[in-house]
């Protein structure tokens, strides 16, 4: 039977009165510091989850008032145009079908919708995005954008958190795989956005698609050929009428369409404010896996702003191919754009080589570039940097005397720069057009 022992008091266990009292001293050094180091594991663990957790994203629901008044005093003959067949536009479109509202058309330069959105089937064994790629936030968005009750989203995503991360700065290569515990995103596993697009947008719309129809003018001005009605001129001549009109173009279009009048000076301004990057996306496959899953060519923490990197374009797709993006939005893009395809080339394989001791050279296959500032009726990759950001981004959705309207990624104040933000304001600008229709 174990008796407890208790200790005289004046008996010190397992120290003599000076070591305790050394003791004593580093405990009350260290035990701060050790507070110290646990609250910052706590707080990196607490900035993990904060920063790795699904961007909640609201999609601003339908006018109940515009929905239970709006076919009581549905004008048939009046005509909107939409200008431009990206996400914004059919959204726009999409909206007004959900409304009943079907004397509408819309106006795309090129000859297929999507606008920055597409996609390529033939290079790899899995669909690329030519345009936009990311799902920036939960991918539930791709349901909550839908409006018609019998749509299902019947489409799989990936949590796009790469684990090996290097960084290529001053000749040297390092390790930041720690930066993963920190970064996260959403990607389509085997489909696009284009295919969203195509599968549950444009079956709504695809009668009322006008392609190959560049507009050169506008003519909103209400005094031509004794008419109210807005003149919207294409670049072959073709004149369309219509009492409304939603411009859901990019703003390098905008700046070279015609308009008269002349928008207003607040107006052009907060076109002037808006940065547009030129936009270059490069796909180089090899015949090995040979590479980080990401790799930064500058800091770190230039990924969240324009400095351009590489990535591995089949991370977790069902894809048995090597293949790495380069993405590249940052004021120097001019220098790589203003090449041709192979001269873009050799200057990324140079720089692959650089970094990989040469093995970009030895295992290259094929390649695609697409370069978005050459693209006829883009030119350029999405709004980046914005002066008086409220400001800017306010007059750009301001309508202009209700005959006029504005949509597009540039517009939308909380998902700016995004598909879904430019969809949100496609159906934000289509209910502000029924609004003044009634």
């Amino acid at each position: 039977k174990i008796m407890p022992v208790l200790a005289p008091a004046n008996l010190h266990l397992g120290c003599s009165a000076g070591s305790c009292q050394r003791y004593s001293k580093l405990w009350k050094v260290f035990a701060p510091l050790n507070l110290i180091l646990l609250l910052f594991l706590l707080g990196a663990i607490i900035a993990s989850l904060m920063l790795t957790r699904p961007h909640e994203i609201w999609v601003p629901p339908l006018d109940d008032q515009l929905i239970a008044d709006y076919s009581s005093h549905l004008n048939s003959n009046d005509i909107i145009l939409i200008i431009g067949a990206g996400a914004a536009g059919l959204f726009a479109g999409y909206t007004l079908e959900y409304f009943g509202m079907t004397n509408y058309r819309i106006l795309e330069a090129s000859s297929d919708f999507g606008g920055r959105v597409q996609e390529m089937t033939n290079f790899l064994d899995v669909p690329i995005d030519l345009g936009a790629e990311w799902i920036h936030g939960d991918p539930k968005v791709l349901m909550d954008l839908l409006l018609f009750h019998n749509d299902t989203v019947d489409i799989e995503t990936i949590s796009y958190q790469p684990q090996t991360i290097t960084v290529f700065r001053n000749g040297r290569r390092t390790s930041r795989n720690w930066f993963r515990f920190f970064y996260r995103e959403f990607k389509f596993r085997n489909t696009t956005w284009y295919s969203y697009l195509k599968e549950y947008v444009v079956p709504y719309v695809q009668t009322k698609l006008i392609l190959n129809s560049p507009v050169m003018a506008i003519d909103y001005s209400g005094t031509h050929s004794n008419t109210s009605q807005i003149h919207v001129t294409t670049e072959d001549g073709r004149i369309f009428f219509a009492d409304k009109v939603i411009m859901t173009v990019p703003l390098v279009v905008m700046n070279n369409t015609q308009l008269f009048p002349e928008l207003p000076a607040t107006k052009r301004q907060a076109m002037e404010n808006v940065y547009i990057p030129s936009g270059l996306k490069v796909w180089i496959e090899f015949d090995e896996d040979f590479y980080s899953d990401m790799q930064l060519t500058g800091s770190l923490f230039g990924y969240n702003n324009d400095a351009p990197f590489f990535f591995d374009s089949v991370f977790r797709k069902p894809s048995s191919r090597h293949c790495l993006t380069y993405f590249d939005v940052s004021p120097n893009t001019h220098k790589l754009t203003g090449l041709d395809d192979d001269e873009i080339l050799s200057k990324l394989i140079q720089k692959l080589d650089n970094i990989f001791d040469g093995k970009a050279t030895h295992h290259y296959l094929n390649h695609h570039v697409q370069n978005w500032e050459k693209q006829p009726h883009i030119g350029g990759a999405y709004s980046f940097g914005w002066d008086n950001y409220d400001w800017t981004l306010r007059e750009l959705q301001r309508p202009i005397n209700k005959k006029l309207y504005f949509a597009g990624e540039h517009t939308e104040p909380v998902e700016v720069a995004t598909v879904h933000g430019a969809a949100i304001s496609g159906r934000q600008a289509a209910q502000e057009v029924l609004k003044d229709l009634q």
